[in-house]
């Protein structure tokens, strides 16, 4: 209670004209580090799509035979696809109360700039382009059912995928630590390789979730002046930031 109390308080504080860092753009972004977190998911789906094809049957054959010859690696990408994002969650719900009880208002805008922009996505964007779109899930015959509001007729774009990016992507940028940079660019992976694996996506569904998280998480990214991106960490292909 006292920690809502005073997130209400630090609310009622912040002048109208303030209140636009909620939704402004951040001047700068660190593309270069983005790709970096995407490159394995992105090599992945690349992959499957050069040897199997990027939608249609020959993808879904293939997945099905390694759900039926790796059953343990099935469950394990069950598990991926339904907790990795909530797991995420709870690491922001932990930076909030954190922010609020040190008033970090630097921290508290970056949860609530997530908030926004991630309920725009996930209950605007995302939704509107399955079910305008109507694209069949693997197993299912075209023509496409745009409106139809089926769950087998709403494949485009992965929406698993839009979410573990639009969440965990700035949230590695934002932490900055060598560790947190890889592990949850091959969770992004795990997520992104699960819908596959279990069938429930096409690759093109996954890339096109790759380009949607990452139109997301370029507008929830915030860094205040001074920010340390990374520290002193780079992988070995991407260059400093200037």
């Amino acid at each position: 209670m006292r920690s809502l109390k005073t997130l209400w308080n630090m609310a009622i504080s912040i002048e109208p004209s303030s209140l636009a860092i909620l939704l402004r753009k951040s001047s700068s972004y660190p593309w270069r580090l983005h790709l970096a977190i995407l490159a394995p998911l992105l090599f992945a789906v690349i992959i499957t799509g050069v040897l199997h094809g990027f939608w249609g049957e020959q993808p879904r054959i293939w997945y099905e035979a390694l759900r039926r010859a790796h059953p343990i690696i099935t469950m394990a990408m069950r598990a991926i696809t339904n907790y990795s994002a909530s797991a995420l969650y709870a690491a922001y719900c932990i930076i909030l109360i954190y922010a609020v009880a040190v008033r970090d208002r630097d921290r508290i805008i970056f949860v609530l700039r997530f908030v926004i922009i991630a309920l725009i996505y996930a209950l605007a964007v995302t939704q509107l382009l399955k079910a305008g779109l109507g694209m069949p899930r693997p197993g299912h015959p075209l023509p496409l059912h745009p409106f139809n509001f089926s769950h087998d007729y709403s494949s485009f774009p992965s929406g698993h995928t839009v979410s573990i990016i639009t969440t965990a992507l700035p949230l590695a940028l934002r932490l900055g630590r060598k560790k947190v940079f890889i592990s949850l660019s091959l969770l992004i992976t795990a997520v992104g390789i699960s819908r596959l694996w279990l069938g429930a996506h096409h690759p093109v569904d996954v890339f096109g979730g790759i380009i949607v998280g990452s139109i997301a998480a370029r507008f929830i990214f915030y860094r205040p002046c001074n920010f340390p991106l990374l520290g002193n960490f780079r992988p070995p292909f991407i260059k400093k930031e200037s």
